[in-house]
């Protein structure tokens, strides 16, 4: 519906008139500060957009929130800004007519908010989308704000004094692409009075830890100059290591090794010992097993005091070995000591590491004893909830090459941080258990990674890119998994749009990618692998695989019915065939899910030909189609599609209440 809008300055004062049941509040006097920065805006039209920024827990208004708009279509006005009253009110006028406007909030003390979002931690993704007509009144954008959480305590050593500049860091379990993996979250130094606090969490059930890694290096590894202080981690942009070398203090260790002081609590001296010693990792409430932790669990707001640790040495030994199944030279990567069950989690998180020899041998020193994996790739993936870019430094003598960040459609709220290694051919894993006496001959067997090679042709009526533009060719895990990395490669530019992948371990893995066009299929030995994947576990090269593009757009769109609260419901759209609701990679193909806008109307785009099935949730449900156990429960409920390539499919909506048991 369209309301008639006046807006009239007074002796700097707006009023806001509506012709409308739900004006009362809406034609109070809004502050001249809540419409100042506003009214810079160039007036091109006559609608307005107004609305509350609200406390998510107590639902009072927050005063003094700036409130940002922006419009979607091209040509649209550049974002405004405003600032709330003492009310939490605000007012956008003299707006013109737009498929959609966004509003994002920032407050002190708060996480950004969205109109539409349902939560902290939201993205662009989940944003309510508001169409305005000329002289629309739009008065119901209210954006909720809900504070971050945070667990705070102290570490203290066996003497009870305040251990300084050591990290801290919190897990908690996250369902990526339908299975379930332990993520970090964020990571902290204490300060010098020992104390720690991690903020910016949402609230859940996490897992806190004390970090203690046993870097060795090789007496013969150079020694750069030191770059970040003892006791600092890393907040700057990710870029790559560059040779490996050594960044700070090392510890004598004897037999061609050292130890390196990095930001993890420092060995004791064992002078008084008869055994080399060493912190180890701890978990809250001071066990060594994150099986055996006990969890943090925090709501909106919630402030988490008393996690406490207090460190005591354990005696270490040294486990060392060779590696083996390698030709020629030994290759130079890095080695990392993983507690057993931990072995997909990143830097930071492993008991030691060290660098193999040039003869193939490796020595980790000063490692407490527990079940280990010792695990050499190329690179290390860090998956986490918090900002990416602050971490704890690469580990010492990592040959590092470039590194990534980003984030997938099947992990949302959580950041890809991909820390690409030396190019290595080989790769490996072996277990280990360690007690009190140092363990030898430990033989870790390499297997040399794969490459997948094949084509790209075009469906019939489809025009190919320019040669000179490659195309990206990305391989994912179908589980998930982050230990497998995420290779990718590009098409060749001589006009075969052939590519290359290589740098693949054993698993199972999913060919995308190829932006701009639709994969119809992937063929290889007269197969479609494009949803059952390519199996590398053989450690065979897989060659002459014909991917089929296409260009033809495909979209289903419509309006949902039934929606509460102003805000939008959220349409998901999944296969019909119950096998692929899981092992669907980082970037699934037959998955869209998007919010509706304020009108209730849904646009869902780039959906492979197909049967589907479609509903209507509450915008709290927009992540559950990464469970297998939502969908079964929805597909009762669910409108079922045929999708094929080209379609511009038309299906109206009711919101649906889906329980799962």
């Amino acid at each position: 519906m369209t309301w008639p809008v006046a807006a009239f300055a007074l002796s700097g004062l707006v009023w806001i008139a509506a012709a409308t049941d739900r004006g009362a509040l809406r034609q109070e006097v809004v502050s001249a500060g809540a419409t100042a920065e506003s009214s810079g805006r160039r007036v091109s039209g006559t609608g307005a957009i107004s609305g509350l920024v609200t406390d998510g827990r107590t639902g009072k208004g927050i005063p003094g929130a700036i409130v940002s708009l922006a419009a979607t279509a091209a040509g649209d006005p550049n974002p405004s800004r405003t600032m709330t009253d003492s009310r939490g009110r605000f007012v956008f006028f003299g707006l013109a007519s737009s498929s959609g406007y966004y509003l994002s909030a920032e407050a002190f003390g708060y996480p950004p908010g969205g109109y539409g979002w349902i939560g902290p931690g939201g993205s662009s993704r989940d944003l309510v989308k508001v169409p305005l007509a000329d002289g629309q009144w739009m008065s119901t954008a209210d954006v909720v704000m809900w504070p971050f959480a945070a667990i705070t305590g102290l570490v203290v050593d066996e003497f009870g004094d305040p251990v300084v500049g050591t990290a801290v860091r919190a897990y908690s379990l996250r369902r990526i692409a339908g299975h379930v993996y332990p993520v970090a979250g964020p990571t902290v130094a204490t300060d010098d009075r020992g104390l720690y606090r991690l903020a910016g969490l949402v609230p859940g059930s996490y897992t806190v830890a004390v970090l203690s890694v046993q870097s060795t290096v090789l007496d013969t590894m150079p020694k750069a100059a030191a770059q970040h202080p003892f006791g600092t981690l890393l907040s700057s942009g990710v870029t790559g290591s560059g040779p490996a070398s050594v960044d700070g203090a090392t510890i004598a260790a004897g037999r061609g090794h050292r130890l390196v002081v990095t930001n993890f609590a420092v060995p004791p001296s064992a002078h008084s010992s008869t055994s080399e010693q060493a912190y180890p990792q701890l978990f809250y409430p001071g066990v060594r097993l994150a099986t055996d932790a006990m969890a943090v669990v925090v709501g909106y707001g919630d402030i988490r005091g008393g996690i406490d640790f207090r460190l005591v040495p354990v005696a270490t030994a040294q486990v060392s070995g060779r590696v083996d199944g390698f030709s020629g030279r030994a290759p130079q990567m890095l080695l990392r000591l993983l507690p057993a069950g931990s072995e997909s989690l990143g830097v930071g998180s492993e008991a030691a590491t060290t660098m193999i020899d040039a003869d193939g041998r490796f020595t980790f020193l000063n490692v407490p004893s527990g079940a280990y994996t010792v695990v050499a790739q190329a690179g290390v993936a860090d998956l986490t909830t918090a900002d990416a870019t602050v971490r704890v430094p690469d580990p010492p003598g990592f040959p590092g090459g470039p590194a990534g960040i980003g984030t997938y459609e099947s992990a949302p709220g959580i950041q890809y941080l991909q820390r690409y290694g030396a190019p290595s051919e080989y790769w490996g894993r072996a277990s280990v258990t360690v007690g009190e006496a140092d363990v030898g001959g430990v033989v870790l067997a390499l297997h040399p990674t794969v490459s997948v090679r094949g084509r790209a042709v075009f469906a019939e009526g489809t025009a190919p890119p320019p040669a000179a533009r490659p195309l990206v060719v990305n391989a994912f895990a179908a589980n998930g998994d982050p230990t497998l990395g995420t290779p990718f490669g590009m098409t060749e530019t001589d006009g075969t749009f052939r590519f290359s992948v290589s740098g693949l371990l054993s698993g199972t893995y999913l060919l995308r990618g190829f932006a701009g066009y639709g994969i119809v299929s992937a063929v290889y030995q007269g197969r479609d692998i494009l949803e059952t994947g390519i199996d590398t576990s053989a450690g065979v090269d897989i060659n002459d695989v014909v991917v089929t593009l296409t260009d033809k757009k495909t979209t289903v769109s419509g309006l949902v019915r039934g929606i509460r609260g102003g805000i939008g419901a959220d349409v998901i759209l999944f296969p019909a065939q119950r096998d692929l609701w899981v092992d669907f990679g980082l970037r699934p193909l037959r998955f869209r899910s998007v919010r509706t806008d304020s009108s209730g109307s849904y646009l869902l785009s780039a959906i492979p030909a197909g049967q589907y099935l479609l509903i209507a949730v509450e915008p709290s449900k927009l992540n559950t189609w990464l469970s297998a156990e939502f969908l079964d429960a929805a597909a009762s409920r669910s409108t079922r599609v045929t999708v094929r390539w080209g379609d511009r499919l038309s299906q109206g909506l009711v919101v649906s209440d889906v329980v799962v048991k």
